[in-house]
């Protein structure tokens, strides 16, 4: 093997070990968003609601030296009101994302954008109500 070979070799191979070193800690992060989020999408939906969306998420807050927050979300269309909602999801222990972290349940109605955004897909019923289940695991 000549010198250039071995040199676009050894490019391909740093690239390659470059590219991993990125991955393997995003893919751990989501695998750490999707063991916190678990207790609340496994949790059962109040008679009559129906869970539209779940996701997790995992990302800085405030920048960089912010910390981790990380967070899962539930759409669900369903006939309680928020008190009732936060009591119906309050039942369950949810461990934090990170050892130390605080764990925040918040629910909250649907804005403008995201009500335009369920009836632009078709899933936007006249005399739904609508709510965001807000999971919350931060060092703040």
């Amino acid at each position: 093997m000549d010198k250039r070979s071995k040199w676009m070799l050894g490019i391909v191979f740093g690239t390659i070990a470059i590219v991993w070193a990125i991955m393997i800690p995003m893919m751990l992060m989501n695998r750490s968003a999707e063991k916190f989020a678990a207790p609340l999408f496994e949790h059962s939906v109040p008679a009559g609601g129906t869970v539209l969306q779940s996701q997790t998420k995992q990302g800085w807050l405030d920048g960089w030296s912010g910390g981790i927050c990380t967070n899962a979300v539930l759409l669900l269309e369903c006939d309680l009101d928020q008190a009732a909602l936060e009591t119906f999801y309050s039942d369950t222990e949810y461990p934090p994302a990170r050892s130390g972290d605080t764990v925040e349940l918040t629910v909250r109605p649907l804005d403008d954008a995201s009500l335009q955004a369920l009836q632009q897909a078709g899933q936007l019923e006249e005399d739904g109500q609508y709510w965001f289940i807000y999971l919350y695991s931060s060092a703040q």
